[in-house]
């Protein structure tokens, strides 16, 4: 058999007069054993904050470039503005990034929102990344850019300013043409909140590029525009493969911490942190492949809408949907997580029965796959939930292959994973590994999830048996314990990952792995090292034709860390990463 190497694969289809692009998505898979975001090195490790509310930000020094509220309530950027990081900046308003227009925001800058939804006009204080504009967040690891709010320690609460809402090209499911927007074609929505026809996102461009948020915190967003309704902390509308989102923390939003509306844009470490609605929301045809992850309940922190009449909303670790009514519209949402650790609101140890009726009745499922989804989780743990999962409805059941029992490639899939701290092994409402709706047949849905190599309850729900300090409120510990099942059991062999993506190759140097991604690369490479010791490494990206455009020579701690080179113009690079006489040499295409 003849072997081919893909550079770019597409599929170009003209329907309706209007020319759609299915490109290759080029996201690869860390291969690794274990089941959770974490095996023995913590990634979360200098750029989180987990006592945001007690953190003492200094006062905000520049208030003209992001102070939209103190001209008309809004602002546009239409030209490159690059902030200073020595700099604290206000936000207010409304800061909509154009198409042509770019954010840059580098390493250590701190940004301080205040929004006031009662204002007149109203202040929503909101960055939106609209079609063709871009926003680039250059954090690193000992410096992330934090945007957080602007009142004083102690003081602070989700929904003190609005979020970040970056509106790409890709496709989604959307029927489009809504009554209020005119102009909207197939394809094409209008997010929500009070942006209008401002708000369209979607088109024919999976490839889509919006810049890249890198070691960037997003605290106290979820500012409420309307009843039920309120601004999610990360909003992702058909965002493209393009953009890069990596090491990104949600922190006390008032709303989901990260919400997707179709696209195919991916991620690897995400932290949503005392959310009050879910952790991680999908709709319209999201299929964006995400790994390693966390969400982190606390049981005073919940959406105050979940016994309201109608718009009641119960706080979820995942939701998916393929759309609002559950139609079969295409693309279906067919995202993919992988090497998510999801801690629920019950602490180790805890029961469901020691719990007020308020928080039994506002927390519900790990997972919540509804509305025809084919969404996928694997190789995560869910513990601490009221349910474990719910496959909601007879489609979603279908979607899964329910009935028969999960075969080596359906479209929803939820295998590989450890269930923690469900007392009962079905439900209808109670506190149980699965949860379904009135009338389907648990069993066969219980079966269906014993049959996906999942791993309920493998050890005892008290502390110190799968993970080390899961449930500190400001300074929790996701590592597994020495002997903890999370070690192993995680599997990459179907389709999710053979199928769509590649396996990434670990390369080794002082018995550590090296890995450069994403490759291709939009002009953002990252270099990741997980090495076993201390090292002193140069490391360099050269062309070609031999001439070194970046060299860096620095000494590495043993454990995980990373360097960020951007800024890279289109071509084919050669990455060389060297320590005394051994070397690795990766080869870097950028688009």
């Amino acid at each position: 058999m003849k072997k081919f190497t893909t550079i770019k694969l597409a599929i170009t289809l003209v329907i309706m007069g209007v020319t759609t692009v299915f490109a290759q998505n080029p996201f690869k898979f860390l291969k690794v054993d274990y089941v959770g975001a974490m095996g023995t090195t913590d990634w979360t490790t200098g750029w989180t904050n987990w006592n945001p509310e007690q953190t003492d930000y200094p006062s905000a020094t520049e208030t003209t470039t992001l102070n939209a509220a103190a001209v008309s309530g809004t602002m546009n950027i239409t030209t490159k503005v690059v902030l200073d990081s020595t700099k604290v900046y206000l936000l207010t308003g409304i800061i909509y990034i154009k198409s042509g227009g770019s954010l840059i925001i580098p390493a250590g800058t701190i940004i301080r929102a205040e929004g006031n939804s009662s204002a007149t006009p109203a202040n929503w204080s909101t960055i939106v990344v609209q079609r063709g504009g871009k926003i680039t967040s250059r954090g690193t690891q000992s410096k992330p850019v934090v945007i957080t709010s602007n009142k004083a320690k102690g003081s602070r609460k989700p929904g003190d300013w609005g979020g970040i809402i970056i509106l790409g090209k890709g496709i989604n499911n959307a029927p489009g043409g809504q009554s209020n927007c005119p102009t909207c074609v197939k394809g094409e929505a209008i997010i929500e909140g009070p942006f209008g026809t401002e708000g369209i996102f979607g088109g024919n461009d999976d490839a889509d590029n919006s810049g890249s948020l890198i070691y960037t915190r997003i605290e106290f967003p979820g500012l409420v525009f309307s009843a039920n309704n309120e601004i999610n902390g990360l909003t992702l509308g058909s965002v493209g493969y393009g953009t890069v989102l990596r090491n990104i923390q949600v922190s006390f939003c008032n709303d989901d911490s990260y919400e997707w509306f179709g696209g195919a844009v991916n991620s690897k470490y995400l932290v949503s942190f005392k959310g009050t609605d879910d952790d991680f929301d999908t709709d319209f045809g999201y299929k964006g492949m995400n790994q390693f992850g966390i969400g982190f309940k606390d049981s005073i922190h919940f959406d105050p809408t979940f016994a309201a009449p109608s718009g009641a909303s119960t706080s979820e670790g995942f939701e998916s949907d393929n759309d609002a009514t559950g139609t079969t519209l295409k693309p279906k949402t067919m995202a993919v997580f992988s090497n998510y650790t999801m801690v629920g609101p019950y602490a180790v140890g805890e029961t469901y029965s020691q719990h007020s009726a308020t928080v039994k009745a506002a927390y519900r499922r790990g997972a919540r796959i509804r509305r025809n989804s084919g969404q996928s989780i694997v190789n995560s743990i869910f513990m601490g939930y009221r349910n474990g999962l719910m496959i909601d409805g007879s489609a979603t059941e279908a979607v899964a292959n329910v009935a028969s029992g999960p075969s080596a490639c359906d479209t929803l899939e939820f295998k590989y994973n450890i269930l923690l701290g469900m007392t009962a092994p079905l439900s209808l409402t109670a506190n149980g590994i699965v949860e379904v709706a009135s009338g389907r047949d648990t069993a066969k849905v219980f079966k269906w999830l014993k049959g996906g190599s999942n791993r309920i309850n493998p050890v005892a729900w008290s502390p110190g048996t799968l993970l080390t300090n899961p449930n500190s409120y400001t300074a929790p510990n996701f590592l597994p314990v020495a002997s903890s099942p999370a070690l192993s059991g995680a599997d990459f062999t179907n389709c999710k990952f053979t199928g769509i993506t590649e396996l990434s190759v670990k390369n080794r140097i002082n018995n550590g792995s090296i890995v450069v991604y994403p490759n291709p690369s939009n002009g953002v490479a990252t270099i990741e090292m997980n090495l076993i010791n201390n090292a002193s490494l140069a490391i360099s990206v050269v062309t070609l034709d031999g001439k070194v455009i970046r060299n860096l020579n620095d000494s590495y701690p043993a454990g995980k860390s990373s360097v960020t080179f951007d800024g890279l113009g289109q071509g084919v690079y050669i990455v060389k990463v060297a320590q005394d006489a051994s070397f690795n040499t990766f080869k870097l295409i950028v688009k």
